[in-house]
């Protein structure tokens, strides 16, 4: 026989396991607005990867229903303003690349903070968001390379918000 306290304690753990485990809130962290030619859909500014000594690759997506294309900005901060060529993103065997299209550098305190522009196929991004093991992004300027590592615990929360925003996407252009 449980005695009261150990219930309560052993109740209050089923209820937090059940709360996490049977699925994410993705409403804060995308928005769909319809229009005339379909839903438009963006994912919220996240930050998955970062460099120890540049900071955080900082990215948003931006879908179009029916266009098959993804659109990801991404902003991160260098000590010099460095125009980058493209970017390549890995995550197991799902592999996120092409040119880049700069948006804007500017100022930013004492760095210079980089806007970006890259597009790629949704069947890419719905991969991206199903392999768990995603490490690292890799932005080239000419012949340099700067590597921005995994954040793990951020990967690990930011995982199954991914995945269930592109499978909702998928649903949804079903007929």
């Amino acid at each position: 026989m449980v005695n009261k306290p150990h219930a309560l304690i052993l109740t209050c753990l089923l209820c937090i396991f059940c709360s996490v485990t049977s699925g994410q809130n993705i409403k804060g962290h995308y928005v769909a607005r319809s229009q005339e030619d379909g839903t438009l859909y963006y994912t919220m500014p996240v930050s998955l990867f970062k460099n120890d000594k540049l900071g955080d690759l900082t990215f948003d997506l931006t879908y179009k229903q029916n266009s098959k294309t993804v659109t990801m900005n991404f902003t991160y901060l260098m000590e010099q303003p460095t125009s980058a060529d493209s970017i390549k993103i890995i995550n197991g065997s799902v592999i996120i690349s092409g040119e880049t299209k700069k948006i804007y550098i500017e100022p930013y305190k004492n760095m210079w903070k980089h806007r970006y522009t890259l597009s790629d196929s949704i069947t890419n991004f719905n991969s991206f968001y199903t392999e768990k093991n995603a490490s690292e992004a890799i932005i080239y300027a000419g012949e340099k390379e700067y590597r921005y590592k995994v954040k793990k615990s951020a990967w690990k929360n930011y995982l199954p918000i991914g995945n269930k925003i592109f499978q909702m996407i998928e649903l949804n252009e079903k007929k």
